[in-house]
């Protein structure tokens, strides 16, 4: 999870929601959803695995994500989406 990612690297919810808007689409994610995301990682929860929802759902790799992140934690959003096979959306 890209916001994982991001958490690790100490940029806060709006830094880490203007960076995904920017490198995946303007419609990627809403600020909202980066918000709740920040309050688990900070509250301790680590968990990345989302819960169930409506819409076109992204099978990830939860542990070779972790393991992209862990081993180079300023790779970027792009080099993880091609390495996971993950199709970005074009920006607006």
């Amino acid at each position: 999870m890209i916001m994982y990612y991001e958490f690790r690297n100490k940029l806060n919810a709006t830094e880490c929601h203007q960076k995904m808007c920017e490198s995946l689409g303007i419609n990627t994610v809403s600020y909202d959803t980066v918000k709740v995301w920040f309050w688990k990682f900070k509250a301790g929860n680590f968990d990345i695995e989302d819960e169930t929802h409506s819409g076109c759902p992204i099978e990830v790799d939860c542990e070779q994500l972790k393991q992209i992140i862990d081993q180079d934690r300023k790779v970027s959003t792009q080099t993880i989406a091609l390495e996971l096979d993950i199709c970005q959306k074009n920006k607006s």
